[in-house]
């Protein structure tokens, strides 16, 4: 389990920390898988890159809540906005359900720790 450095592991920020790391992983994940052919074909480069700075993003914004920095606030609503974008990409897309839902479920808790 994570120690936190402001917040007991049942807290808001803690829940933020926990969702943007899934997040960072799953998105980081999709957008680095090889092209695998025809198959692969509605994953652009477009979507590649949205999932890849999501991926990022979330990362920074868990190590701000990880840390307390005060800029957290600020990242906490920005990476929400970028991972309802991506959640809407991968849902349209209709085979990164598993990036559709991890981008929702961060999306809820950097909105709880932006205001907490």
């Amino acid at each position: 389990m994570l120690r936190f450095l402001n917040s007991s592991p049942e807290s808001a920020t803690a829940r933020a920390v926990e969702a943007c790391l899934r997040c960072y992983s799953t998105c980081m994940s999709a957008g680095l898988l090889p092209y695998q052919g025809a198959s692969e074909a509605w994953l652009d480069d477009e979507l590649r890159q949205l999932l890849i700075v999501t991926a990022e993003l979330c990362k920074v914004t868990a190590k701000y809540l990880r840390i307390g920095n005060p800029e957290a606030i600020a990242l906490c609503d920005a990476c929400a906005q970028v991972c309802e974008t991506c959640a809407s990409a991968c849902e349209a897309r209709g085979a990164l359900t598993e990036c559709a839902r991890d981008c929702r479920l961060c999306v809820v808790h950097a909105r709880d720790a932006a205001q907490a």
